[in-house]
């Protein structure tokens, strides 16, 4: 029974333009617990796109796929692992398969199926991007699986702060937050020298784009980290004072502070 089913799986998947390319790997998470990350009461998705977008599929698509490239879905050859999108599914498990076309895998499933909804996972069991269909939007969830903090792929600085500028200017909440989340987590594991070098290169790009409360987070770490130096206390003051009145103080004690230590 389990082989017939996983012949219809495959037949499936076929349908939906991936190539089957072996058993389902070992490396899977728990179906239980993939399943659970898609749909379970706390889940936030990291996009959503109203049913009634008239462009709904192709934002989709383009979501999916970019969240994908990001969680690092795919090995070097295109693999990746799936659960198969269809009645009983979950107890078939994980299926490896191979996407040639490598776009629009949502509105391919939803061509095959009736609905775009699917859950895949990487190779190794780690990283899952999924599509999720809600009362009145599709969503797009991301999550990790068994990855300590420090092996986490948190974006450096820099690139952290580039992609909190770009959220900001697509006006999106939900990656703003994400964005965010990202900035201050990358931020709070860097050191004095990765700070001020973000700092100057994002702001040599874009005087403007990064907002005060980033950059008074970026000051005050690298500040904490170096208290007696006073060439950054006075960058960091003179900061402040662009965005003032609410930090002029707080600007006035860095400048003093600086005045003490030369």
């Amino acid at each position: 029974m389990v082989t017939a089913d996983r012949e219809t799986a495959g037949r499936l998947l076929e349908r939906c333009g991936l190539e089957v390319t072996g058993e389902a790997a070992q490396g899977g998470p728990p179906v239980n617990a993939a399943i659970h990350a898609v749909n379970g009461f706390e889940v936030e998705p990291v996009a959503t796109i109203p049913a009634t977008d008239p462009h709904a599929a192709d934002e989709l698509d383009k979501a999916w796929h970019h969240h994908a490239a990001r969680a690092s879905l795919h090995v070097e050859n295109g693999e990746f692992l799936i659960l198969p999108p269809m009645p009983g599914g979950s107890e078939v498990g994980w299926i490896r398969v191979k996407d040639p076309a490598g776009k629009n895998l949502p509105s391919r499933v939803s061509a095959a199926t009736g609905s775009p909804e699917f859950v895949a996972v990487s190779v190794d069991g780690r990283h899952l991007c999924a599509v999720s269909v809600e009362e009145f939007e599709y969503w797009v969830v991301v999550r990790a699986f068994g990855i300590r903090r420090e092996e986490r792929d948190v974006p450096e600085p820099v690139t952290a702060a580039r992609n909190l500028n770009r959220a900001i200017d697509d006006a999106d909440s939900r990656q703003v937050n994400e964005a965010a989340r990202e900035f201050v987590e990358k931020l709070t594991f860097a050191t004095a020298d990765e700070i001020l070098a973000m700092l100057r290169d994002v702001l040599a790009e874009d005087w403007m784009a990064l907002p005060p409360w980033a950059r008074n987070l970026a000051y005050r770490l690298a500040c904490l980290q170096r208290p007696d130096d006073p060439r950054l206390l006075r960058e960091a003051a003179a900061d402040l004072l662009c965005f003032g009145p609410d930090w002029d103080t707080i600007a006035q004690d860095l400048k003093r502070r600086a005045a003490e230590l030369e």
